[in-house]
């Protein structure tokens, strides 16, 4: 099965509020509202498919190798505490803040590999999504030297954040990822804070340099 339904609190997400177990978690690199039938080779834009997030989304196959992994905040209370933490010291730079997440999930793609069957190369990354009602941010984490493998059956992977709507998204440079870049200056993180407008920056509004990641 590519795709598992999340249990979830309502999330606002680019000015709406999608609501409580409407997401999908796909094992292809994606949580989306709907359940998205093929990997495109085009860029971002996509429609009718709800509100999207892609950490990495390639053509994955865990046929040899790899699985996603699912963690949220009902079952383990304690990442409640590591996400309030890694938001305050990546997002807002260990400044006073008064974000406290009510609800979080780790969403873990380990070792997976691409089609067909190959295990040659395998990547590793992980979407953190956590909100506290009206806030919500996005975390993608990769391995600090970077991941293995971007391009799959001639199509090159893709990350960012799509509306559905084919006006509002963001493609991120896949290559940047690659090589363990940041948005933050944490070697293989980039976080978002995308409650509302964040189709119009990347970028997160004050950085740190301390480590972190999966």
């Amino acid at each position: 099965e590519d795709d598992i339904n999340i249990e979830h609190v309502a999330i606002p997400i680019h000015g709406k509020v999608v609501a409580e177990n409407t997401l999908l978690a796909n094992v292809q690199g994606s949580l989306s509202q709907a359940s998205i039938p093929s990997y495109p080779s085009s860029p971002l834009p996509i429609t009718n498919y709800g509100i999207n997030i892609f950490p990495f989304w390639g053509d994955i196959d865990t046929f040899v190798d790899g699985e996603m992994y699912l963690r949220t905040s009902a079952s383990d209370a304690t990442l409640l505490t590591k996400v309030k933490t890694d938001v305050a010291d990546d997002y807002y730079n260990g400044a006073s803040n008064d974000f406290d997440p009510t609800w979080a999930i780790a969403i873990t793609w380990d070792s997976v590999g691409y089609v067909l069957k190959k295990g040659d190369k395998l990547n590793l990354f992980q979407l953190i999504l956590t909100t506290d009602g009206t806030r919500t941010f996005a975390m993608f984490n990769y391995p600090p030297n970077g991941i293995n493998w971007t391009t799959a059956n001639n199509k090159l992977s893709k990350a960012g954040f799509d509306a559905g709507d084919g006006n509002n998204y963001i493609n991120l440079d896949i290559e940047q990822i690659a090589s363990a870049g940041t948005n933050c200056n944490n070697a293989g993180r980039f976080i978002y804070r995308i409650d509302d407008g964040f189709w119009a920056s990347t970028q997160c509004t004050e950085c740190t340099s301390a480590q972190g990641g999966l």
